[in-house]
């Protein structure tokens, strides 16, 4: 509808000389409206804008979450190698290499003996959780998914289930270095039940990142 001609129609019904103008005012505030309007739909469309009101899009913050949890991913799983290059025997562990100049300096005390088994499935959940939608309640089974399988490896090394488990890798035709790995893991590991309590901190830490950063993404929507 053309607001603009009926005004002065509008106008001449009535007879006065104020209602044209107050009408022209009352025609441009509606049109000025309307260009807001537009304008707003047209950013709202834009992914990673950041409205009037300084909000950024939810692309955009579903972004910066996947890139926060690789990140804190990363830094976790560095913390784990340098645990192995520092206070273990990097040698024993599969695709780490030994460095002479770092073993044996101990950096991390007591602390090293747990860490690297509560750092795995803290990592890898928060890596499976960016590549999941981010309200998805999938990122929690992640970080349970990730507890489970770190129990059952620590659980392999137990001398009563090591050997039964080594010698199902080791009777299959054919000797791939996937099985052999896994063999002489089992075989030369040791059970300790601090690393499943380890195991089991580094996914409830994930969850609670997880949970907070859903939070954050609430509050800031809200806001």
């Amino acid at each position: 509808m053309n607001v603009e001609r009926l005004v002065p129609h509008f106008a001449q019904q009535s007879g006065g000389a104020t209602l044209p103008a107050t009408a022209t005012v009352a025609c441009g505030g509606i049109r000025q409206a309307a260009q807001r309007g537009a304008l707003d739909h047209r950013a709202a469309s834009i992914p990673g804008h950041i409205d009037l009101h300084g909000r950024p899009a939810a692309g955009s913050s579903e972004t910066t979450d996947t890139a926060s949890l690789v990140m804190t991913g990363g830094i976790a799983l560095a913390l784990g190698l340098i645990v192995y290059l520092t206070d273990r025997n990097a040698s024993h562990a599969a695709l780490i290499p030994a460095v002479a100049a770092l073993g044996g300096s101990n950096l991390f005390g007591a602390l090293g003996q747990w860490l690297p088994a509560a750092v795995h499935p803290f990592a890898f959940s928060l890596f499976t959780a960016a590549a999941l939608p981010s309200r998805s309640a999938w990122r929690y089974g992640a970080c349970a998914a990730w507890c489970m399988v770190n129990i059952t490896f620590e659980l392999g090394q137990h001398p009563l289930v090591s050997g039964y488990l080594v010698g199902v890798l080791q009777t299959g035709s054919g000797q791939s270095a996937p099985r052999s790995t896994l063999a002489s893991y089992f075989l030369h590991g040791t059970f300790d039940r601090a690393d499943i309590v380890a195991a089991v901190l580094g996914a409830l830490a994930a969850a609670v990142v997880l949970r907070r950063m859903q939070q954050v993404r609430e509050k800031d929507h809200a806001s």
